[in-house]
């Protein structure tokens, strides 16, 4: 991928020798434009639309459960950002008989390293495009930053534990996806707003620049014209 970027580069330079002053100056123009949208976009973000912050009760709490029907699967907090002082975020992951987040395709923690430990029933984990079949005792730890997915390959219920560490508001960005409409419901652009303000989760088949890059330019824009970066509780 980097290789294919750097002679698109070497293509690009090459080709702009050959082009106007004028056509120079446009290109140039448009190139600068770019991080200036990001810079003026976030400020006029942030201060027409600041992140509301959720009322004190509204905090995960042990025993959340959040159902995604679409990928068969529900996740349960067992210990939170809150019990373990920002320490690790603890879940179970319940998967249906063919379900699993890994449905959506892999995504990446860039800041949170994750211990998957089998409980019942046989999983796949695929780690940066490799599959490990892990049955009931088997674990699996994907470093920070590291591409990864799971699902439950078998015709039964299957139990994972996970633990991240460290929280890094992991449970709040859980919550939020849910409330928004879930992993596969809440569509591209919030989950670019919430990935962006929790810095959380995203796709594992691009590079996380890219993906980074992706996410600042939908969210200033997104959040601008209405799209909320906080879900209250489903009434």
């Amino acid at each position: 991928m980097y290789e294919l970027l750097r002679r698109s580069m070497q293509v690009a330079l090459s080709a702009s020798r050959h082009l106007s002053v004028g056509a120079r100056r446009g290109l140039l123009l448009g190139t600068a434009t770019v991080p200036g949208y990001f810079v003026v976009a976030a400020v006029v973000s942030s201060s027409t639309a600041p992140s509301p912050a959720p009322p004190p009760s509204d905090v995960p709490h042990t025993g959340m459960m959040l159902v995604e029907p679409e990928i068969k699967s529900t996740f349960v907090l067992r210990r939170t950002a809150a019990d373990t002082e920002n320490a690790y975020v603890e879940l179970d992951l319940l998967m249906e008989a063919g379900g699993g987040p890994g449905h959506l395709a892999s995504h990446v923690h860039p800041s949170v390293s994750e211990e998957l430990r089998v409980l019942e029933g046989s999983v796949v984990v695929n780690i940066e495009g490799e599959d490990h079949v892990l049955t009931a005792g088997g674990r699996a730890v994907i470093p920070k930053g590291v591409s990864h997915a799971i699902l439950n390959v078998s015709d039964r219920f299957a139990l994972v534990r996970g633990r991240f560490e460290p929280a890094s508001h992991l449970d709040t960005y859980y919550v939020q996806v849910n409330r928004a409409g879930g992993f596969s419901g809440a569509g591209s652009v919030r989950l670019a707003v919430l990935s962006t303000r929790f810095g959380q989760q995203y796709p594992g088949w691009l590079p996380l620049w890219m993906a980074k890059a992706g996410n600042l330019l939908i969210a200033p824009s997104a959040r601008l014209v209405g799209v909320p970066t906080n879900y209250p509780p489903l009434s």
